[in-house]
Formats: C-alpha cells, sequence, structure tokens
C-alpha cells in the first residue's frame, strides 16, 4: 500500500498538476481545498505527509497546520509562493513544519521531499527547501 499524502491546495489547476506528479511517484494523494476538508479527511485516514498550502479563502493554512499538531506523526510541508519570506520561514520553524518548498520550484521537488521523509526519523523543525 502506498503512502497516503493530503494536498491542501485551493487552486484547482494547481492541484491537479501536483497530484499528478505526486501520484506519479507511487503516492496515494487526496485532495481538500479548505482546511475544514483536511481536517475530515485526516480524522478519517491520517496521511503520512500533508502539503499545505497557506493562502486560502476562508481559513489559512496555518490554521490547519495548528490543527494538525494533534497528529505528530504526520509530515507537514508549507507550499507557498513566499517560501523564502522570513516570516515564512520563522512561522514555519516556530509550528515545527517539517518543511517550506516553493509553488514555483519543479514540482519533482515535491516528491523529493516526501521521499526524504521515508530515509528515517527527522528531526522536527522546518528546513526551507
Amino acid at each position: 500500500m502506498s503512502e497516503r499524502i493530503l494536498l491542501l491546495e485551493d487552486d484547482d489547476d494547481l492541484a491537479t498538476i501536483t497530484d499528478a506528479v505526486v501520484s506519479s511517484a507511487g503516492y496515494d494523494v487526496v485532495r481538500a481545498s479548505s482546511v475544514n476538508d483536511a481536517i475530515a479527511q485526516c480524522e478519517s485516514v491520517l496521511p503520512a505527509v500533508a502539503l499545505v498550502d497557506v493562502q486560502l479563502p476562508e481559513r489559512s493554512g496555518w490554521d490547519f497546520v495548528r490543527e494538525a499538531m494533534r497528529w505528530p506523526e504526520m509530515r507537514i510541508v508549507v507550499y507557498t509562493v513566499h517560501h523564502d519570506e522570513p516570516e515564512t520561514i520563522e512561522q514555519a520553524a516556530r509550528m515545527n513544519v517539517d518543511a517550506v518548498v516553493g509553488k514555483t520550484s519543479d514540482p519533482m521537488r515535491i516528491v523529493d521531499v516526501i521521499r526524504s521523509f521515508d530515509d528515517g526519523p527527522l528531526e522536527k523543525h522546518a528546513k526551507h527547501v
């Protein structure tokens, strides 16, 4: 059984592209377009990794990250165009995010980050990739 990856992204086109890339690497992707939908997905079957867009229409992706603290075994990857801004990096570190990836990065970069979690335990702190 492949690892489940939650993709929290409200842009349908970007979600479709990201889903295709991550799925083609052998992962089972479930999509959510809102924080509430993402929480429901996690309560149903907890994913190994959550890819989280922080700019969402109703509630921020940071709200999801706060809620996700109840699932410490789930890896959190913040996926944003603001990946290189100091306040994003600082916020991610404060919230124990596992990685921050730019939306403008090569989509395979996301797969590389997910695969890095398979290499064994990772100290829970944000790394900027």
